[in-house]
């Protein structure tokens, strides 16, 4: 079985490609929970996010949080869904990473909600001694490389309009 996703990547016709780059794709779902739903994904195959490369995996979630930025802005969204299905049983359906954005508006029918199973606090500190340990053992540190200062001089004029983005984004903050 071919992974949907490298079909896109290869040309698969009639796909609504929203952004591409040396690194992902963005395409609108045509199945989506509402329209507007969008996936990012990586273009070179990777299954899992435990396998994807720092570099990439910052590329896709740059891209999904500009992307996001165009959701709200393009649907009057009020709210997004950013979701990663790791593996089969966290709901992946196509064996390759991506994150799937929902443009979302208070009562529009979907439920992502989930009833909370309570843990006593000696399960919570088994967790948490376990996550620690695991962690431990997968990861060592990594040398930080030591960048030349970069000298930003600053517009003269701040754009106060509507095409400013961060103006735009300060705005959404609750």
């Amino acid at each position: 079985m071919d992974c949907e996703y490298c079909e896109i990547v290869r040309g698969k016709e009639g796909v609504l490609k929203i952004y591409e780059d040396d690194t992902v794709i963005a395409v609108l779902s045509e199945k989506g929970a509402v329209p507007g739903q969008v996936t990012v994904f990586t273009k070179e195959h990777y299954p899992i996010i435990e396998v994807v490369p720092d570099t990439v995996m910052t590329a896709l979630f740059q891209q999904a949080s500009l992307l996001t930025m165009s959701i709200f802005d393009a649907f009057q969204a009020q709210g997004t869904n950013a979701l990663l299905h790791n593996g089969v049983p966290a709901g992946q359906l196509v064996p390759h990473v991506s994150v799937v954005l929902i443009p979302r508006k208070e009562k529009d029918g979907l439920d992502f909600s989930w009833k909370p199973k309570p843990a006593t606090p000696g399960d919570l500190e088994k967790t948490v001694s376990a996550l620690k340990n695991e962690m431990s053992a997968i990861t060592t540190p990594k040398p930080v490389p030591v960048q030349p200062a970069v000298v930003v001089t600053p517009p003269e004029k701040v754009d106060g309009g509507n095409n400013n983005y961060l103006l735009k984004q300060l705005q959404r903050v609750p």
